[in-house]
């Protein structure tokens, strides 16, 4: 784990712009949404990019496919013992 310490400068809008360094670590880039926590005793903020969980689950399942651990479903069915309806 890498951590690092950097400055963004707020506009007058109240928008920061996050160093190249940053948004390249959190592997973002423009339109993505992104989770802010502040803790008000200590003054932290933290960021996360947030993640569409279909994204999470497609991801996963094409690095299933690659991996050759999928199957499909008459296959699964065979390998079970159930008669498909034709």
């Amino acid at each position: 784990m890498s951590s690092y310490r950097m400055t963004a400068e707020m506009d007058n809008k109240g928008r920061l712009l996050l160093p190249r360094k940053l948004r390249d670590s959190l592997r973002s880039s423009s339109g993505d949404t992104l989770f802010l926590q502040f803790e008000s005793e200590s003054g932290i903020v933290r960021l996360a990019k947030a993640s569409s969980p279909f994204d999470v689950l497609a991801d996963e399942a094409e690095k299933e496919l690659e991996a050759g651990r999928t199957t499909n479903i008459r296959e699964y069915a065979r390998k079970r013992g159930i008669a498909p309806d034709e």
